[in-house]
């Protein structure tokens, strides 16, 4: 990214009528964003619906990724709708994972690290897979529906109040202390 860019696209993925789609933000003079934009298919057309889960960090460069972490990856967000179970989730892949695969669809992860998944009522899983093809892995977002219904009933009641308000419940871990 220059002074006069300050986004990088970093990876898009799609299912059925969701897509998202990961950039990277520079701020004007420090910090850096990793943002999931989540798109949707109406009438044959992508809208934006709006900024999806998201990861902040204190440098204006994109983190260096690690050798070992949590089930194949260091960083994620994940935000799901509530009402549908459609889930967007942004990842920080290590640097032993090479490879995704969905659906039986293998791709490869980029150098930096970073990828976005779409799950239409989490009903999909993506495996990590190392240079030998070896699972190492998996990318899976809880589905909301199956959270509490103290916490169904409370974003429930949030919709009645708030018509206009949206239900995608968002586990974005702050990292603006880096």
């Amino acid at each position: 990214m220059s002074r006069r860019r300050r986004w990088q696209l970093l990876g898009l993925d799609a299912s059925g009528d969701l897509a998202a789609v990961a950039v990277a933000r520079r701020g004007k003079r420090a910090g850096l964003a990793i943002e999931a934009h989540r798109f949707r298919r109406h009438d044959g057309a992508w809208v934006w619906e709006q900024v999806g889960p998201t990861s902040d960090f204190s440098e204006p460069t994109l983190p260096p990724r690690s050798l070992s972490g949590n089930d194949g990856w260091s960083e994620s967000a994940t935000q799901s709708d509530v009402r549908t179970g459609d889930s967007v989730g942004l990842w920080h892949l290590v640097a032993p994972a090479t490879q995704t695969r969905t659906d039986g669809r293998t791709r490869p992860v980029p150098p930096h690290g970073w990828v976005v998944t779409v799950d239409l009522a989490a009903a999909r899983t993506t495996e990590l897979l190392d240079a030998d093809d070896e699972v190492i892995g998996h990318l899976e977002i809880q589905d909301p529906r199956s959270t509490s219904r103290r916490f169904r009933a409370a974003m429930w009641w949030n919709r009645r109040r708030r018509p206009g308000a949206d239900l995608w419940s968002n586990d974005a871990p702050d990292h603006a202390d880096r």
